[in-house]
């Protein structure tokens, strides 16, 4: 049976009669089968008739006939059915949606259209997963994604584009829509297929003469378009908008709508929220909203009014209605339960860390006047933003030159140059990171919705973070040695004296990007990311004890801190004597080696903490 849906795999999962007669099992094959719209996926799983579960972003049911063809287990074409039954919802004794009911046929274009204060969020929030309902119950094509006992988690049968365009601002629309392709469509799509795929979303959104472009340099409808293009990526069933029109002007606007109105006539359904009266003539169903989530029109929009009655004059009368209240709150949970990740993990973490390297190729400033060809700017930014990441370990190496004419050994200046050389690797570090998640927070929600896993995010960066670490360490020790020898007669015999400078250099220089990871994902705003960032700076000078000698209450403590173990290794290694005794900074390999490891258990540490954190955030719901 073949089903039409690029996220579904060829051989994707196979369905033989259990002994029982009337019961099917299902076992998957190449991919996953969820027995929720947005649940786990399962193993072997058994289904008796009119059971349904998932394939892709297909809903399939259990056929009733003793001999089922294909079709009877597939849904009718031309998208899928949206129903919304008796929905309540409550918060602080008001109740934001009250016992809400509508439906939305398969390849229907609907308009959800409400007033500010009318539900409008809140419906959205409770289709998607990402609000607890008190009272109803919500399906899709049958299966029920919303329900007072149902577990709230993304659906994988829905397709969401949000109200901010929510893209990574310095990649090309080719590149943009390249990555939505391979991180949404089934993986064994070849790169051909993935390809044209991409110049018929391009041409589908009417942005194919944009592709070489930066999505910075779109104007507000094309950004728009290609947010829309992003999630048509996967030919969805059921695809839905907020406030798709915002910011545009009336003709971007109506261009929108009929865009929309084209892809419900080729097969998807599409429910679009707005508070917009503008072009929901291009709809053929419309829902109308009033205060408390209550409808007031289901139907066809040129029903919805009757003369002389204007929507303007509509709008303000359904603003104005009375609010109902409700019984007091009831407990709701916190949080979301996460989807399910998308199949072959590595595959993703692959496509994330390809996409973080062209993220950081292409961060050049974009007013920089350079002049050539397209592909001779994106080269000429690209060198700029490394030529600038590269300043600060070179001007801390030409520093540390200064600092101790005798070079990288024992001596009166060996702990101020050891402490300099590693504040130099850790502000690096951290200066890599730490506004990658918090600037990045709604690209990441919307690829979270799809199954991307905060801690997939998180070690993509690292590990683009980690090349980065080891050409900026070659940098300082090469910068470095230039004037200054390493090595010492009383140091240890093994590793080599460049080898034991650079490993804890570069460990502090990571251990300290994935710090900044973990301060970005605590972060609400980049103020606030920046603010924490200065303060982890101020710990790595204050606390590597050099600076001071470390109470002995805090020698423990402050393992927590990188410069303190990349001062300690190097330290063990050269043989320096600390007063009062350190001893992280014991004359022995096996310290040193310590060290080391300690400097890698802590860079595992605050990226476990760092994608704890930022899952915890995507899941966060009311």
């Amino acid at each position: 049976m073949e089903i039409d849906d690029s996220t579904v795999f060829p051989n994707h999962a196979i369905a033989t009669r259990a002994p029982s007669g009337d019961r099917w099992r299902l076992r998957p094959v190449a991919g996953p089968i969820l027995l929720e719209a947005g649940g786990k996926s399962k193993g072997i799983a058994i289904l008796g008739p009119r059971g349904q579960f998932v394939l892709g972003q297909t809903v399939l049911t259990v056929p009733t006939t003793a001999r089922p063809t294909p079709n009877d287990w597939l849904p009718p074409i031309g998208g899928a059915e949206l129903q919304v039954n008796e929905v309540h919802v409550e918060r602080g004794g008001r109740a934001l949606l009250e016992r809400t009911s509508f439906s939305v046929r398969q390849g229907q274009f609907a308009v959800v259209l409400g007033p500010s204060g009318a539900g409008k969020t809140t419906l959205l929030r409770v289709i998607l997963g990402e609000m607890a309902i008190d009272h109803g119950r919500v399906t899709v094509d049958g299966m029920t994604v919303a329900a007072p006992a149902h577990p709230s988690r993304p659906a994988s049968v829905i397709r969401y584009v949000p109200q901010e365009t929510a893209l990574h601002d310095h990649l090309s629309v080719e590149r943009t829509l390249g990555y939505a392709v391979a991180l949404r469509a089934a993986s064994d799509r070849s790169l051909a297929d993935r390809n044209q795929d991409v110049i018929d979303l391009a041409s589908k959104a009417g942005i194919s003469h944009r592709l070489s472009a930066p999505v910075y340099e779109l104007s507000s409808g094309e950004q728009k378009r290609l947010s829309l293009a992003v999630e048509l990526s996967v030919k969805p069933n059921l695809l839905i908008l907020d406030e798709p029109g915002a910011g545009l002007d009336a003709g971007r606007d109506r261009q929108l709508m009929e865009l929309l109105q084209r892809l419900s006539q080729m097969g998807t359904t599409v429910v679009c929220v707005t508070h917009n009266i503008d072009n929901i003539e291009c709809a053929d169903h419309l829902v109308v909203l009033g205060r408390g989530g209550t409808v007031k029109f289901a139907g066809h929009p040129k029903d919805a009014l009757t003369p002389p009655d204007t929507w303007p004059g509509a709008m303000t009368a359904l603003a104005e209605g009375s609010e109902y209240k409700s019984p007091p709150r009831r407990h709701h949970t916190s949080y979301t339960q996460r989807p399910d990740r998308l199949d072959r993990p590595w595959r993703t973490w692959r496509l994330l860390s390809r996409r973080q390297t062209e993220l950081i190729l292409t961060r050049g400033s974009p007013h920089a006047r350079l002049t050539g060809s397209p592909k001779a700017i994106r080269i000429g930014r690209a060198l700029q933003a490394q030529l600038v990441t590269a300043v600060l370990p070179i001007l801390g190496a030409l520093l540390a030159i200064m600092s101790a004419e005798a070079g990288w050994r024992r001596g009166p200046d060996a702990g101020q140059l050891l402490a300099l050389l590693t504040t130099v690797a850790a502000l690096t570090g951290a200066s890599l990171t730490y506004s990658d998640l918090v600037s990045e927070r709604r690209a990441i929600k919307r690829e979270y919705r799809i199954g991307v896993s905060g801690l997939q995010v998180v070690t993509a960066k690292l590990t683009v973070a980690g090349a980065q670490s080891a050409v900026l360490t070659v940098i300082i020790i090469a910068v470095y040695a230039v004037r200054r020898p390493f090595g010492d007669p009383g140091a240890l015999d093994w590793p080599p004296p460049i080898l034991a400078a650079a490993v804890p250099l570069f460990l502090v220089m990571l251990a300290s990007a994935a710090a900044g990871l973990l301060l970005s994902a605590v972060s609400e705003h980049l103020q606030r990311a920046v603010t924490l960032i200065t303060a982890l700076a101020i710990m790595q000078v204050a606390l590597n004890n050099v600076l001071f000698n470390l109470p002995h209450a805090l020698l423990w403590p402050t393992l927590v801190v990188p410069t303190r173990l990349g001062v300690a290794a190097q330290a063990a290694y050269l043989g320096l004597q600390h007063t009062p005794p350190d001893p992280l900074w014991n004359h022995t390999f096996t310290v040193w080696l310590l060290n080391v490891v300690a400097l890698i258990g802590l860079t595992a540490l605050f990226t476990w903490c760092a994608g704890l954190k930022l899952d915890r955030r995507c899941r966060r719901m009311d």
